[in-house]
């Protein structure tokens, strides 16, 4: 299987952009190096007016306070992306793409850890990376890795310069179609055993110390995260003098923080181009949600006992007590009371102690490592959690494994006694292994019970049961070291066959059952695999590390069994931890929220994408809505951008519940505490009158356009050229003057200034290229088409094929294609059917209830009509609340169930480029029972269809072609699809429609 990589995604192509565009000019100017191992010299001169472009973005202000030009002579960019949400794809691509701009062809690439080491290899060489660079995005050359390594002993025999470093010096910038970079971890940099050894017998274009050979190549740098690299400590500092790169960029979710004066502290940005935070990523679905879980102590005081490790050679015992007031230690002998610990425990003692356990005087053994509460304690604390972890791991391998497109789930587990997983050195004792394959084996028979429908999972399970060793696999640092073959198994499947370990299937067609994977926080930073759905954190927590930072092995989100990245979808990462813990979700929520407080002023800012998604659910001008918030005294207009007015916070928040000033409610959830209100109750015995509706609407269906699509295309692209393709566009300013004499003041109209607008020139096949990528037409079309042009205009200026006559042939075709094709395109049933829908199990039983935001992004709290489908009113649109709350008994109909559809759970394709859901379903009688009507209405708040703009108007025809196939298919389950706006009235609209039934 091989993971599809997506290209385009504006998240990730906005940095790469914003990093060219800042070298732009500096590069157009570099002088050619004096030998051919060196890279460009860059001219700076002007840099920091090239950074002040970039940061004077509104929303990069409040995190820029100043502008800086080089810093020690090296140029710094800073790029934060959250994690999850492919930081290495593209500072992959930045490297993809200067050494296409402008020749650069070494970059050093330093890392914090062999596992980010490992991981970053493994992408950059993937032969689908490779091909996704070269082939789909047409860079048309190859990156040469060379990876920096430990040094191995040597007895004897020459001691050559490491051969990484001596391919990277000598790869030559007159090999136009090869990039060489360098990785390197930061125990690597920082030891300088290889790096900084000048004993070698061989030199290197004179230099006898790897890291001034390196230096001399005038290298570009990235370093990942930037947290691990404080610019105060060592390491940053060796990179800065030692390697002196000309540019320095910094990619990560978290960077490290520095004295702000006065006890504070502020993140340590240095020209942050691109801030992808945490709250964005969350709330546009660009990572997974989080449901943290954890088992509620017994009483109040919520008392645990750790056994710590065995003294002496078994004289003692040392035992951690902890509770949610305070920690304390004891060290205690055979026959010692456990009720000096806590008095729950009174009447317990300790029997005996060996060198890896005690035993209690109830017959229970702890081994070391072992936590047990003081309410219960017969059985340890981690064998609870894991449990749980079990519970909703198959809960969601289930939903997974019955997709169209299946979905294998797997499940982290952070420990913190290595030898309970992997046994002493003779393999004994390894009792939280054993403990787990118990309960596996447990889990696994349960769930094959239920699965008798399902074939192909009862397989996958019973697969399972066969080789319940094989399901698990650990990772720690020692493994490095290890020679135990199966041991070796494991570290490959987790650290270097990412691919392996998300497929199904084993390339002989059978399961590969792998999918628990237990490590000690060595699975860090940059480690990370799609498919983690569960992660279950079995060790005494004590870290003051990012949240963010401990649930980012499994924030990225999933790929299907074909290797596409799965999108749309409010996929939750299901987070265990212990009672310690029990406020994680809300320190997390403070976390992702922090981004909102901008600098030393503190204040909430509003980005403008929300007043416009705000305007626009109002139908109100942008302008019409900020002169509100103005009046009302909510918000001021700042330099900085939009800030939210002292103590009027909630209050805004009531008044504009649309706008997000934080992560959204449903994204981040606490499953011990009640989370139905953030949800809406579906009503199940409504659902059952509107079953047979919800089936047919959940029907596939595939669009096709009809055979002679291609031949009417290249009728029509000679007249969508000829309409102003390569006419340049040109902008003016208006100005004007005030002027006061003795008969008042006048505004006098002065010349105006007229500016050309100029693109970025292509060459003529990227232009091509690009142009088939934006629209589908077929590139021998578009060839031949502007092959006509040509000879009928003269032959055309190269400069003409640029980014904004590519724009200018997406939006004409786009509009035309909106126009004109509507009429062509078919919709024919597909051969397969939902299992799950958003309303239902894979087993067709009704779910409790659907996330708020995919109902509507307003509530109410009037009482809900008996009608309605959920006990909740959400709603996006004030029609549609006025529709909700529409009685239509009347004395021709008699309303059955009604409620909205939610988001994005119907996917009508359709010739835009998204696919297409209505808003509601109704299904409705006469009143003298003979005719019955399954209704779709499609609300759109204006007030004539004129308003409705091209794209909505495609989507609507596109779904009455739609829903009139469904019809043709299914004749016994008629679905009239009905478009409404302001003026009309839900009962208008299905009495005309019933009149026409009944006649």
């Amino acid at each position: 299987m091989d993971i599809i990589l997506e290209s385009g995604l504006p998240h990730q192509q906005i940095p790469v952009d914003r990093i060219v565009q800042v070298l732009n000019d500096s590069y157009k100017l570099a002088k050619q190096p004096k030998y051919s191992f060196q890279n460009p010299i860059p001219n700076f001169q002007g840099i920091e007016f090239d950074v002040r472009k970039i940061i004077g973005i509104p929303e990069m202000k409040p995190y820029n306070e100043k502008a800086y030009g080089l810093t020690d002579g090296v140029l710094n960019l800073d790029i934060k992306m959250e994690t999850g949400t492919g930081k290495t794809y593209v500072y992959t691509q930045t490297i993809y793409e200067l050494h296409a701009k402008f020749g650069i062809n070494k970059f050093v690439i330093v890392v914090p850890s062999l596992p980010v080491k490992l991981g970053t290899v493994g992408f950059i060489t993937d032969p689908y990376v490779r091909h996704h660079f070269k082939e789909t995005l047409g860079y048309n050359c190859d990156i040469e890795l060379c990876e920096v390594v430990a040094m191995k002993k040597k007895s004897k025999g020459h001691n050559f310069f490491p051969s990484s470093v001596r391919d990277f010096v000598n790869g030559s910038n007159q090999q136009k179609n090869k990039i060489y970079v360098l990785i390197t971890n930061q125990q690597l940099l920082q030891k300088g055993k290889v790096l900084d050894n000048s004993n070698y017998d061989i030199t290197l274009h004179g230099f006898t110390r790897p890291l001034d050979a390196i230096k001399a190549t005038n290298p570009f740098l990235i370093i990942d995260e930037p947290h691990r690299f404080n610019r105060e400590k060592t390491t940053y500092k060796r990179i800065v003098d030692e390697i002196h790169p000309q540019c320095i960029v910094r990619f990560g979710a978290t960077f490290p923080s520095v004295s702000a004066g006065k006890g504070k502290t502020r993140k340590d940005y240095v020209n942050l181009l691109y801030n992808l935070t945490a709250c964005d990523a969350f709330n546009d679905n660009l990572i997974k949600g989080i449901a943290k879980e954890h088992f509620n102590p017994v009483n109040s005081k919520g008392e645990k006992i750790k056994v710590v490790g065995i003294e002496n050679g078994g004289e003692s015992v040392s035992l951690h007590y902890l509770n949610d007031k305070k920690n304390q230690h004891f060290d205690m002998h055979k026959g010692d009371s456990l009720a000096v610990i806590s008095p729950k425990l009174e009447g317990l003692s300790i029997l005996g102690i060996s060198k890896k356990s005690i035993e209690l005087s109830n017959g229970q053994e702890k081994k070391v490592g072992d936590e047990f509460t003081a309410d219960i304690y017969s059985t340890s604390y981690q064998e609870q959690m894991i449990r749980l972890a079990l519970d909703r791991h198959f809960e969601t391998e289930r939903k997974l494994f019955n997709r169209e497109s299946k979905i294998k789930a797997l499940a982290l587990f952070f420990i913190d006694n290595i030898e309970s997983f992997r046994g002493d050195e003779n393999k004994n004792g390894a009792w939280l292994r054993e403990m787990f394959n118990q309960q596996l084996e447990e889990h696994l028979k349960g769930e094959l019970k239920n699965s008798e429908n399902s074939t192909d999972y009862a397989d996958y399970l019973k697969a399972s049961l066969a080789d319940i060793a094989k399901c698990s696999a650990g990772y720690f640092a020692r493994d490095n070291s290890d020679s135990d073959d199966d041991i070796a198994d494991e570290v490959n499947d987790i650290l270097r066959n990412k691919k392996e370990l998300l497929s199904l299937k084993d390339e002989k067609g059978n399961w590969n059952v792998r999918r628990f994977l237990f490590s000690k926080w060595t699975l860090k930073e940059g480690w990370d695999n799609p498919n983690v759905f569960t992660i279950a954190k079995l060790r005494s927590s004590g870290s003051e590390e990012s949240k963010l930072q401990e649930v980012g092995r499994g924030l990225r989100l999933p790929v299907d069994e074909y290797g596409n990245r799965i999108t749309g979808t409010d996929f939750m990462l299901n987070y265990i931890v212990d009672f310690t813990e029990k406020d994680f979700a809300n320190e997390l929520v403070k976390e992702i929220n922090g981004d909102l407080k901008f600098t030393s002023s503190d204040k909430i800012f509003i980005p403008l994408s929300e007043i416009v998604k705000t305007a626009e659910l109002r139908n109100v001008q942008v302008q019409m809505l900020q002169a509100e918030m103005l009046i009302a005294e909510l918000i001021t207009l700042e330099e900085n951008g939009i800030s939210v007015n002292e103590g009027r916070v909630v209050e805004f928040m009531d008044k504009y519940p649309e706008i997000k000033l934080g992560v959204n409610i449903d994204r981040v959830q606490d499953r011990n505490k009640t989370i139905i209100k953030k949800n809406v109750v579906i009503r199940k015995e409504r659902f059952e009158d509107l079953r047979s509706l919800w089936d047919e609407l959940n029907r596939k269906y595939l669009m096709f356009y009809q055979p002679d699509i291609n031949k009417v295309i290249e009728q029509a692209l000679p007249e969508i050229i000829e309409d102003g393709v390569f006419t340049r566009m040109s902008i003016s300013s208006d100005r004007e003057e005030l002027k006061i004499d003795n008969t008042g003041a006048h505004a006098v109209k002065e010349d105006n200034k007229v500016y050309i607008v100029q693109g970025k020139t292509m060459a003529y096949n990227e232009f091509l290229r690009l142009a088939n990528q934006e629209t589908s037409i077929p590139i021998k079309i578009i060839h031949d088409t502007l092959c006509k042009y040509s000879k009928n205009h003269g032959k055309l200026n190269p400069e003409l094929f640029n980014t904004v006559t590519l724009a200018n042939l997406q939006n004409k075709f786009y509009t035309w294609k909106l126009d004109n094709l509507g009429g062509r395109i078919e919709y024919k049933q597909a051969n397969y059917r939902t299992r799950s829908t958003a309303l239902t199990d894979d087993k067709g039983r009704i779910r409790d209830d659907v996330a708020i935001g995919r109902i509507g992004v307003c509530t109410t709290t009037s009482k809900t009509p008996d009608k309605y489908l959920y006990e909740t009113m959400a709603y996006d649109s004030p029609l549609e609340l006025k529709n909700i709350l529409d009685n239509i008994d009347d004395n021709i109909v008699d309303l059955v169930v009604y409620g909205k559809i939610p988001r994005n759970s119907i996917r009508i394709p359709n010739i835009t480029k998204d696919s297409y859901s209505p808003d509601f379903m109704y299904v409705v009688h006469s009143k003298d029972g003979k005719t019955s009507l399954n209704v779709v209405i499609e609300t759109k708040d204006v007030t004539q269809d004129a308003i409705l703009r091209g794209p909505e108007k495609a989507k609507i025809s596109n779904a009455e072609r739609f829903f009139k196939q469904i019809t043709n298919d299914f004749p016994d389950c008629k679905i009239h699809f009905k478009r409404q706006i302001n003026h009309q009235t839900i009962s208008v609209i299905i009495d005309s429609i019933m009149q026409v039934d009944n006649k």
